[in-house]
């Protein structure tokens, strides 16, 4: 049988990796896990707002996502796992995956001024975005250097990228 793809896609936050997986999986036919939906079903399920919850919740959103992503993986599934991967944060649990899956990273990349800028804008703009991420903070990202093909993406503009040629790319790179 052959091993399933895992498409990492990762950005600083205000990066569109949102918008950019959504897009790139259905390109590419394949389901996406966003971390950050999981944890927005929590918070509505238990009625709180990001700021109102314990430390310990972020934990157990990370594990529940990675338990996700290792069932589909698990059963063959092929999908796209989107997130704000931080090396030092993401890598231990990236690395069970190395040997059972085609793993191809994407980093988002609009450019550190253009990231800033919708974080910022999000929150004003939106309340709701608050309620689930908290307030617009700005914090150094460090993207993940793993062992896998990896390519970075302009994501300033949505139109920028040319989904069809990066899927085959992306393919084509294992």
């Amino acid at each position: 049988m052959e091993m399933p793809w895992l498409i990492i896609v990762t950005g600083r936050p205000g990066a569109g990796k949102t918008t950019f997986s959504r897009a790139f999986a259905q390109q590419a036919f394949l389901p996406v896990v966003h971390r950050d939906a999981l944890k927005e079903g929590y918070l509505v399920t238990m009625q709180k707002s990001h700021d109102q919850l314990p430390a310990s919740v972020n934990r157990k959103i990370t594990d529940l996502f990675f338990s996700v992503v290792g069932t589909l993986l698990e059963e063959g599934i092929s999908l796209v796992a989107e997130g704000a991967f931080q090396h030092a944060v993401w890598e231990e649990r990236l690395a069970p995956f190395f040997d059972r899956t085609r793993m191809v990273c994407l980093i988002c990349d609009p450019g550190e001024e253009t990231a800033k800028m919708r974080c910022l804008s999000r929150s004003y703009e939106n309340p709701a975005h608050v309620y689930f991420h908290g307030a617009a903070a700005i914090s150094p990202y460090q993207p993940p250097s793993l062992p896998v093909p990896t390519f970075l993406v302009d994501t300033k503009e949505d139109s920028a990228v040319d989904m069809k040629q990066l899927v085959q790319k992306v393919f084509s790179s294992q």
